[in-house]
């Protein structure tokens, strides 16, 4: 099954920490959704979104990766499917044609527009994108978006250890 990652987990180091037999398959575009960053997260920071928006001339770029049944439920449990996440089931444009996958999308009683991720969050999505070669305008619009510092340096030192430098 083909997994759309437009968040952190474009970044393959922080989606093999929970699903490992996960596998780039292509970078993939999702045309009538907008990236967000407004899900109030248990850390106190906020989690990135895709949202509806019909009118949204540009598609969402992500990656598409392919994983196994027990990959998606390990996904299911690491995404809270059900409290803070809902599954979408969506076309997605690449290379390789149209395709049928799965995302997360956050749920309404989640969204804080006043939270922001924090910065090793941030870096990690934009690193993602770095990787898989996503174009400068989605380059430009991640690294415009607003971060916090992390208050927990050990998880902050954690997450920043995955990142790569030649990535940041």
């Amino acid at each position: 099954m083909l997994y759309f990652a437009y968040g952190s987990n474009l970044l393959e180091e922080r989606l093999k920490l929970h699903v490992p037999d996960a596998r780039f398959v292509a970078v993939g575009r999702l045309p009538g959704w907008r990236r967000m960053f407004h899900l109030r997260s248990q850390d106190g920071s906020a989690k990135c979104d895709l949202v509806r928006c019909p009118d949204e001339s540009s598609p969402i770029e992500g990656a598409l990766y392919e994983c196994s049944a027990k990959g998606r439920e390990a996904l299911d449990v690491w995404e809270g499917l059900g409290s803070m996440y809902r599954l979408e089931e969506v076309r997605i444009e690449s290379e390789l044609g149209e395709q049928m996958a799965f995302f997360y999308a956050g749920s309404e009683s989640f969204v804080d527009p006043e939270r922001r991720p924090y910065d090793w969050y941030l870096a990690s999505i934009v690193a993602g994108a770095r990787r898989h070669r996503l174009t400068e305008e989605t380059l430009a619009s991640l690294s415009s978006v607003p971060s916090w510092n992390d208050p927990d340096s050990e998880r902050s030192f954690r997450n920043w250890k995955l990142i790569p430098a030649n990535l940041r």
